[in-house]
């Protein structure tokens, strides 16, 4: 568990510090980014709601598009413990607003869409998918850095909780 842990903070120190790299020595900036869709890419912490599972890696991929402020994004989230093991796959279409707060691009959003559900226990391997909706909020850190939280109900036990995420933008 410690050392999930201790991978998830090195991934998001690594991604979070290439963006900000990015940015200061000639990355795309937040006026590019407005003008045209640009893509994600996000690692992050799962913790399912009400389970006995324990929470595991996240990672997806969002497309956003600044000009209707809307997103598309894929997700993949994990949890386990002991005999169990749950994986997570999501396609979410969404809006978002953005603001602005102490010299910080913030933002939130809903979104809607599909999630496909696989849990795996020592007795039983069960497949669900359907619905799925989220909630969330982030904040842009540099240019092209940003963390959010998101609370997803992916419709099952072991599908549905909070994500934190971190990551980067790239035009």
């Amino acid at each position: 568990m410690r050392t999930k842990v201790l991978v998830l903070v090195v991934l998001g120190v690594l991604t979070v510090s290439a963006g900000a790299a990015w940015a200061q020595y000639g990355g795309y900036g937040a006026a590019a980014q407005e003008e045209k869709p640009f893509l994600r890419a996000k690692v992050g912490w799962f913790e399912p709601d009400e389970s006995a599972l324990d929470g595991d890696l996240a990672f997806g991929v969002d497309y956003i598009v600044p000009e209707h402020q809307g997103y598309l994004s894929i997700d993949r989230l994990h949890a386990e413990d002991g005999a169990a093991e749950t994986t997570a796959w999501s396609i979410m279409g969404g809006i978002y607003r953005t603001s602005t707060y102490a010299n910080r691009e913030v933002y939130y959003g809903a979104g809607v869409g599909w999630s496909s559900h696989e849990l795996k226990t020592p007795l039983v391997k069960r497949d669900d998918d359907g619905f799925a909706w989220e909630v969330g909020a982030g904040m842009n850190l540099s240019r092209t850095g940003f963390i959010e939280v998101k609370y997803r109900d992916g419709g099952e036990d072991g599908n549905t909780g909070f994500i934190l995420f971190v990551g980067m933008s790239y035009e």
